[in-house]
């Protein structure tokens, strides 16, 4: 710890100055809250330490990576590790939505610099994690396979850079040194190499900007006069079956889980294999299916043909995406122990998405009969053995959010890539039953109105 008392000292001299003098220069307030718009050249800083980390990790480990760790362990020698990384890595964060508290000028109030701090963290931390996940990188002490990037860097970094957008570089500088304290101390403690934190480095400051530009977005979304339809409203739902598939999952699993699995098991042996289990294999396909194609056969919808389209395909989009990281990031064993891909199910997510799709769409009627089938699906999945009761509450959840998240895309994206100002948009199209007059073979007509 001796060793690193002059690295935290060093730390506390260029922060302690700029602060005193930050509290006593006025600061350009209309500066500050310049255009949160992309930039070019905001990627600048992020690409060079990310490009860079990759280089020395795929291309110079041997020749930068291994000496800068024997110069690390060097200098540590037989001192002890250090354990206020830990704690260090979150205070930029904090730092970020507390400082205008005490008066210091900033570019927005609390609120904006609460939701845009939770933004950039979420960022970093998701960004984070699926790369430890997809890259195999054992760690210099060999404690696991997770080194690449640096978790502690993306978030240390993440609010330095925050702060030096909400402040200016007069805080701005002091958040950086005490973010590369933290990059330091996570070598000196050898569970990272070079090219680890600097790229953990350039994730934070990548996050930092994703957040900013997403604050506005964000506030127009859930604002009262957002034009996509958003209500808090549609939150309450996903958000009950998502949060009990997690309770259940991390405080249930022995109290919950397990006996619902026990339950199920027992009915399996009872009964055995699903009557016409090769065709019921494919019930997730008629919720979406039905969002989609009821319409045609004159079922009042809330949407056109094509928008229905387009909403389900972004619907299944979101959710396929989430559902895909989830399962990478929480690593959930299956109960029959095939993989570790449980949690969440990810038919129960296809077939509630589907299930919610045609509520929006066509109202309760038709929304009751999607969600039997829906749960129906979800029950086969425990029947089989295939996941836990966590994994398709969860799922369910998700499934919901998902089709609500189309509903909120499809009018940016229309507005976007310009769909309304094609012609083939105002097509109207029809199915219904017809019989051959030769023949006398039921078969069915589509018609398209221009």
């Amino acid at each position: 710890m001796r060793r690193l008392l002059p690295l935290i000292l060093l730390t506390a001299l260029l922060a302690g100055p700029v602060a005193r003098a930050q509290m006593a220069v006025q600061v350009d307030t209309a500066a500050l809250r310049a255009s949160s718009s992309f930039k070019a050249s905001q990627l600048i800083a992020p690409g060079a330490l990310m490009g860079t980390g990759a280089l020395v990790h795929w291309l110079g480990h041997k020749a930068v990576d291994v000496p800068v760790r024997d110069a690390f362990q060097s200098w540590r020698g037989d001192g002890k590790l250090v354990g206020i990384d830990n704690y260090f890595q979150y205070l930029p964060l904090a730092a970020n939505v507390g400082l205008g508290f005490l008066g210091v000028p900033s570019k927005h109030d609390w609120r904006d610099r609460l939701i845009g701090t939770g933004l950039s963290f979420g960022v970093a931390v998701a960004s984070g994690k699926i790369l430890k996940e997809l890259v195999y990188s054992p760690r210099p002490d060999g404690s696991d396979d997770e080194s690449f990037p640096s978790g502690h860097c993306c978030l240390s970094f993440t609010g330095a850079e925050l702060i030096r957008m909400e402040y200016g570089w007069g805080w701005g500088a002091g958040a950086y040194a005490m973010a590369a304290s933290v990059a330091v101390m996570r070598g000196y403690n050898d569970r990272h190499w070079l090219s680890d934190l600097l790229f953990g480095a350039g994730i934070g400051v990548l996050s930092a900007h994703v957040g900013d530009w997403l604050l506005e977005p964000v506030k127009e979304m859930t604002g009262p006069s957002n034009t996509i339809g958003f209500r808090p409203s549609q939150l309450i739902a996903p958000a009950a079956l998502f949060a009990a598939g997690m309770g259940v999952r991390y405080l249930g699993q022995s109290a919950i889980n397990t006996p619902v699995r026990e339950a199920f098991n027992r009915m399996h042996a009872e009964n055995g294999t699903l009557p016409h289990y090769e065709v019921l294999r494919y019930l997730p396909l008629v919720p979406p299916v039905l969002a989609v194609g009821l319409g045609l056969t004159g079922v009042r919808a809330e949407h056109g043909f094509f928008d229905r389209a387009v909403e389900t395909g972004l619907a299944y989009t979101f959710v396929a995406g989430s559902g895909l990281v989830m399962k990478k990031l929480i690593n959930a064993p299956r109960p029959d122990g095939t993989n570790d891909e449980s949690f969440p199910s990810g038919h129960t997510c296809f077939s509630f998405t589907g299930a919610e799709l045609v509520r929006m769409e066509y109202g309760w009627g038709w929304g009751a009969g999607a969600y039997a089938v829906a749960t129906a699906v979800a029950v086969m999945r425990l029947y089989n053995d295939r996941h836990w009761l966590s994994d398709v509450l969860a799922g369910a959840g998700l499934g919901i959010l998902s089709a609500h998240v189309g509903g909120w895309l499809l009018e940016p994206v229309k507005d976007a890539l310009g769909l309304d100002r094609l012609g083939w948009w105002g097509v109207r199209a029809s199915l219904a039953p017809t019989v051959d007059p030769v023949s006398g073979t039921l078969c069915p007509q589509l018609a398209l109105v221009f």
